[in-house]
């Protein structure tokens, strides 16, 4: 293609690539606005932790968290888990290679900071659970601007950047990118690349995970009592306890449909389908649930990771 000569107009030449005409127009003619229509995707902005200590204010919100698995509770639920997200992505370096080597004084100012916003049981177990749940976030949001941004330097709008958009250090960035881009952590990240390769049973969540999952089956369960005792013109009683929780086969169930009912795979219909098959055998007595030997394992067939489809 020859080289336009100055002075003339790029637009008159249909044969003339976008690219070029950005090479050359520092801002483009009225006309080739009102031809073409330029799609922004938007991008969901980070929740900043001072907005989050702005809505909380000076009264600290009351959280009950499980010892045992670490779920948070209550009404202010939701908060919390974006604050530990905050404290994830604004209070801990990314440069740090692991959780392991992250200074148990910043664990430390990241715990009293928790106690300051939030009036939950400071045990050592909630301590130490609460602290794995901001680990996980940080590790995930590593991920994210791996492969989001760092793998992708070239492709990023100047106009949002991570540095902006997370308020990151524009050298720790660099380095950031620098370490990404190294053969030696391509090797590393080549591992849990293979590993999620062989998901073939893909769950679809919101935000909450399991945890919601669980309490829109609860209320399900409530709503369907609730029109038999209707129906059947029987009397609610005042004290009625509530319906037992969703087993863990009826949970990897639902966490694997779509709004239409479709599943997210073919693996994840032959699991349900072995699923449906022992729940009945359960019930003729032909299939006795043991330990981890329950329903859902059985009819994946495997006791690995046994534990993820639970929390």
């Amino acid at each position: 293609m020859a080289t336009p000569t100055p002075g003339t107009p790029l637009l008159s030449s249909p044969s003339l690539s976008l690219s070029w005409q950005s090479r050359y127009l520092t801002s483009p003619p009225a006309s080739f606005h009102n031809a073409t229509k330029v799609l922004v995707k938007k991008l969901r902005g980070s929740t900043r932790l001072r907005t989050l200590t702005r809505r909380i204010n000076e009264k600290r919100l009351q959280v009950y968290i499980d010892a045992a698995t670490g779920r948070p509770s209550g009404p202010n639920r939701v908060t919390f888990t974006s604050y530990l997200g905050a404290l994830a992505r604004e209070k801990v370096s990314i440069l740090h290679p692991s959780w392991d080597q992250v200074n148990e004084s910043t664990k430390k100012l990241l715990w009293e900071d928790i106690l300051a916003h939030f009036d939950i049981v400071p045990s050592e177990a909630v301590r130490g659970k609460t602290l794995s749940s901001i680990a996980s976030m940080w590790r995930h949001f590593k991920t994210y601007l791996t492969t989001r941004w760092a793998l992708n330097e070239d492709k990023i709008n100047r106009g949002m950047t991570p540095c902006n958009m997370y308020g990151i250090n524009e050298d720790t960035w660099r380095q950031f990118v620098q370490i990404r881009s190294t053969a030696s952590w391509e090797k590393k990240r080549k591992k849990p690349q293979e590993v999620q390769t062989k998901n073939d049973t893909p769950h679809r969540f919101s935000r909450g995970g399991y945890q919601v999952l669980e309490e829109k089956l609860m209320a399900e369960k409530i709503k369907l009592r609730e029109e038999h005792t209707s129906e059947c013109d029987i009397e609610p009683r005042t004290n009625t306890s509530p319906p037992s929780p969703p087993s863990r086969h009826v949970k990897w169930k639902r966490a694997r449909m779509t709004s239409s009912g479709q599943f997210t795979s073919e693996s994840a219909l032959q699991i349900a389908k072995r699923i449906d098959s022992l729940e009945m055998q359960s019930k003729q007595g032909m299939f006795h649930p043991s330990g981890h030997q329950d329903i859902l394992t059985t009819a994946i067939g495997f006791q690995e990771h046994l534990y993820q489809y639970i929390w």
